[in-house]
């Protein structure tokens, strides 16, 4: 009677530890998972920060290849094309933290079309633990710093930036490059009229040709320079903010009981794929304790 209310006794210790151990281990996992699903986004390269940190402050500007490139500021600064006649080509780049990326995504749309523009391009990742999104939208040049503030009205500023480029020299050059050519193709066409042998025409055309090729590669030109100017692009990333928890927070009775029954099913789960992996070196040492297990048992046997 005895040795089975012993052989009980052990059992529900064996038993409560058991539990025990795999609730800590079920609440270890939960933790580490929480812990990874707060943690910021932690990109490199220029002109991004790591998610906590304040933005950077406004840099000098730098020269470099023709184009002026502004260092990220919170606050984009402003280049002023609609009160001179300057061909400025502006691309910029802006990243936002928002709540819900997907009623982002449609207002960035309507924003966008307000301002007579289009999204030329995006790419929307619901499915990642980071739901984030990528947009080039494009917007007259001219309202590109209204439009970039109701922008970031959306949700909280990380980065940004502006690389400007100032075409206006070689819009001049090219424009006065077709006009000669306009007017050389006006005199051939006058000689063609004017030839009187077969040999003459053919010269004409042949020249009007070459003429009239390379007023179309500069007019091709010419177009591309129209269109970068008069229209801005902006780089537009959004990334949805993670959710965030209240650790102090009492979370009662019965949620704490719910939450100890998950991380004993997450423990036990953790403790059968130990022992999946494991199972050789168990059984080993199962044989070992059991051998020198029968020895000590069959002598205090012989002393009782």
């Amino acid at each position: 009677m005895k040795k089975t209310t012993k052989t009980i006794i052990v059992s529900g210790l064996i038993f409560v530890i058991l539990l025990a151990v795999f609730s800590l281990a079920g609440l270890g996992a939960r933790k580490a998972s929480t812990n990874k699903a707060l943690t910021g986004f932690s990109t490199s390269g220029s002109g991004t920060v790591t998610t906590g940190q304040s933005a950077p402050a406004l840099a000098p500007n730098i020269m470099k290849g023709g184009a002026t490139v502004i260092s990220p500021s919170p606050v984009t600064p402003a280049i002023d094309t609609t009160t001179t006649n300057r061909s400025i080509a502006i691309t910029d780049y802006l990243t936002l933290q928002v709540n819900a990326l997907e009623a982002s995504t449609k207002t960035v749309t309507e924003i966008t079309k307000n301002y007579n523009g289009y999204v030329a391009t995006s790419n929307v990742d619901n499915q990642s633990a980071y739901p984030s999104g990528t947009f080039l939208l494009m917007v007259p040049t001219a309202k590109i710093d209204a439009f970039e503030n109701e922008l970031k009205a959306l949700g909280t500023y990380e980065t940004g930036g502006r690389t400007a480029q100032d075409l206006t020299a070689q819009v001049i050059d090219l424009t006065a490059q077709l006009n000669t050519l306009y007017a050389e193709e006006k005199e051939y066409v006058s000689f063609f009229a004017k030839a009187k042998t077969v040999k003459d025409m053919l010269d004409v055309q042949q020249s009007l040709q070459q003429v009239r090729a390379q007023i179309q590669s500069l007019e091709g030109q010419q177009k591309y320079y129209k269109s970068i100017t008069t229209y801005a692009s902006v780089q537009l990333t959004l990334t949805q903010k993670a959710a965030s928890t209240d650790v102090n927070k009492p979370m009662g009775f019965a949620l704490a009981f719910k939450n100890s029954i998950e991380n004993i099913k997450v423990g036990y789960a953790l403790f059968l794929t130990w022992l999946g992996g494991n199972i050789l070196a168990v059984l080993v040492w199962l044989i070992i304790i059991g051998g020198l297990f029968i020895p000590i048992r069959k002598s205090l046997i012989k002393r009782k």
